[in-house]
């Protein structure tokens, strides 16, 4: 109901679900057995641990795939040459480092903030 009013006044349906989803926990969780609550406890425990080793790896790999692809190819003959390989519209490599460093600045803080309550 959320993502459609939202969608519907052209606002962002994603933030509407996120600030519901925060919303209703408040309300939704007291209203579960001691067993239920202790399995959505783990359980949302579970994904995010699932979705922070995934972070980790895309970045992971990412960086390991840049340097063995983007270094190295720059000292190579292309065979296509004549393709054009793909630039940001400022006229910087496909890589924006910005990003990468402030999203592993994110990932260690949400870590340990999630580690040291």
């Amino acid at each position: 109901l959320s993502y459609t009013i939202a969608d519907e006044a052209k606002l962002s349906g994603i933030y509407s679900l996120f600030f519901a989803g925060i919303t209703m926990r408040h309300y939704a969780f007291y209203n579960l057995s001691g067993a239920a609550q202790a399995t959505a406890g783990t359980l949302f425990a579970t994904l995010s641990e699932m979705s922070d080793i995934a972070i980790s790896l895309i970045l992971g790999v990412a960086f390991f795939d840049y340097v063995a692809h983007g270094f190295l190819n720059q000292f190579r003959p292309s065979r296509l040459e004549a393709v054009e390989q793909p630039r940001h519209q400022w006229g910087g490599d496909a890589w924006d480092f910005a990003l990468i460093g402030y999203s592993a600045l994110a990932l260690l803080a949400g870590r340990a903030l999630n580690t040291f309550p």
